[in-house]
């Protein structure tokens, strides 16, 4: 377990060893990891029925032997990701949480920032970390919070290679209307979007109108890559400047 948790190291895993333990964290989560072994056990195979219903829009990874009966089994199951054989664990669960995560908004932006090499590593790691949360970082505050960074630190980090204070902001702000644009996707209202992000709708409105001049209403005719694509142009031309 030491070693796959040292393969993970770069998607900051938080362990669990109680059902409780691991249900009371599943709202914070972008990716959640299931290892159950056996799936014969009446009492698991409920519990795990139970977890695709309680959480129909989350992506979650299963692990568990490759057997005749467990493979049955699974057929009853829900929204997972991935399967991976126990068998196979170490080296296909790194690959499966990178690809579940890979498509998320957020998960895009990061491999944006990451692949910036021309910053440091110190800033560009407290920029990443976002996308492993389960909703976006709401202030810089929070950003920092996600990262364990002083927040003085990190503004003098962004003002050292990406421009003023208030840039730092915008950044926040593509991080809460890509995932808003993504998660309008699925259920097809802002009041309830905003909701599961934690903001008021106003609010999210008025994000949307500084970062793209353009309305809620507007935005949810377009495809939800658009806002990536603007991100992408906005920190590239940050860079350079």
């Amino acid at each position: 377990m030491r070693k796959l948790l040292r393969r993970l190291e770069a998607f900051c895993p938080q362990t669990f060893g109680t059902r409780s333990e691991f249900e009371n964290s599943v709202s914070e989560e972008r990716c959640l990891v299931v290892v159950l072994p056996n799936l014969c056990d009446p009492d698991v195979l409920r519990w795990i029925s139970g977890l695709s219903r309680r959480i129909p829009s989350q992506d979650w990874i299963l692990a568990t032997d490759f057997t005749p009966e467990n493979v049955l089994k699974l057929l009853s199951l829900g929204n997972m990701a991935e399967v991976v054989w126990m068998s196979e664990l170490e080296f296909k669960l790194p690959e499966a949480v990178s690809r579940t995560l890979s498509n998320t908004p957020l998960r895009y932006f990061s491999k944006i920032v990451e692949e910036s090499s021309q910053l440091p590593s110190e800033l560009r790691r407290p920029l990443c970390a976002a996308s492993f949360e389960m909703r976006p970082p709401l202030t810089v505050q929070g950003l920092c919070r996600s990262s364990s960074i002083k927040e003085t630190r990190l503004r003098y980090l962004w003002r050292s290679h990406m421009g003023s204070d208030s840039s730092l902001k915008v950044f926040v702000d593509y991080l809460i209307l890509a995932e808003a644009l993504f998660l309008y996707a699925q259920c097809g209202s802002w009041a309830r979007v905003a909701s599961e992000i934690g903001l008021r709708e106003g609010t999210l409105r008025n994000i949307c109108r500084r970062l793209t001049d353009h309305t809620l209403s507007h935005l949810s005719r377009q495809d939800p890559s658009t806002v990536c694509e603007a991100f992408r142009s906005w920190w590239v031309n940050s860079i350079a400047s």
